[in-house]
């Protein structure tokens, strides 16, 4: 029976629970490798063998435009 191909490449945006905890953290993958996978966090964290369990698609928050505000000049 052949293996599922990887759900992350290398190079793809993610997010992944940092040593197994609750919180996601936004990051890369840098390596893939007999079902794991390499995580580059954003703040300079590394973790090697990071089960796909841990990993989730990033998606990009949305950004809501503010109305242009003028600034009020006192006299």
């Amino acid at each position: 029976m052949l293996a599922a191909a990887p759900k992350f490449a290398v190079g793809d945006r993610v997010e992944a629970r940092f040593e197994g905890k609750e919180a996601y953290y936004a990051g890369k993958i840098e390596g893939v490798a007999n079902g794991a996978y390499a995580v580059a966090y954003d703040d300079g964290d590394r973790e090697a063998r990071v089960g796909e369990a841990l990993i989730r698609a990033y998606v990009a928050k949305a950004v809501v435009p503010t109305e242009d505000r003028k600034s009020t000049r006192l006299n």
